[in-house]
């Protein structure tokens, strides 16, 4: 039950951390060294980032062809086609206002290390601290594939949903439905992990048997 936490907690956290990208966009437009200033806020806030093919139309669109994130296993997330629209104006009220994160596909291959949570025994996941609160209008993930070395199990999926990350405190809902077999899930969450709270409501529909 603790990694089916932690999987359903970073289907939120996956997208709203694409929206990084949104803060090298400023410092894009202020100092003009776009793939310089991405490099390095990536390089930074994301260890083991990598973005292949970043595409920028500004004002309201950023897209690649690939982002993979690694840790000590190796790349344990890629993330195919993926595409933010977001309001540029929003920005200067240290704001990212998604209206939209969409990619044709996601791989998870195993869940990435947590070495806090094992020194410390939260448990709850930590959260970054962003210099500025992301708020994503629509989710939307045509094809999420999960590793059997995650839950014990394989299994594919799409899902859809909406999320907020503020002050350290993620708040959203997403709708899973399975790609391989008949199911579904709804999940809300409000998670804020430096207050030690979390409300989370998980409803599962699959057939008997």
């Amino acid at each position: 039950m603790r990694h089916l936490r932690r999987l359903l907690i970073l289907l939120l956290v996956i997208p709203l951390s694409l929206a990084l990208i949104i803060g090298a966009m400023l410092a894009w437009v202020q100092w003009g060294s776009g793939a310089a200033a991405l490099a390095g806020v990536a390089g930074r806030l994301v260890p083991g980032l990598v973005i292949e093919g970043l595409a920028v139309a500004l004002p309201r669109e950023v897209s690649a062809a690939r982002i993979t994130l690694a840790d000590e296993g190796g790349a344990w997330l890629d993330i195919s086609a993926p595409r933010i629209t977001f309001d540029l104006k929003a920005l200067l009220r240290r704001e990212a206002h998604l209206h939209e994160v969409t990619a044709r596909r996601i791989t998870l291959t195993h869940l990435p290390a947590n070495k806090e949570e094992a020194q410390d025994g939260k448990l709850l996941p930590s959260l970054p601290h962003l210099p500025l609160g992301i708020q994503l209008d629509r989710l939307a993930i045509d094809e999420i594939d999960v590793a059997e070395s995650v839950l014990g199990q394989a299994f594919r999926l799409s899902a859809q949903g909406k999320a907020a990350l503020v002050d350290a405190r993620l708040s959203g809902e997403v709708s899973l439905t399975r790609l391989d077999a008949p199911g579904t899930a709804q999940l809300e969450l409000d998670l804020a992990p430096d207050a030690d709270r979390l409300f989370a409501k998980l409803d599962v529909a699959e057939p008997p048997g």
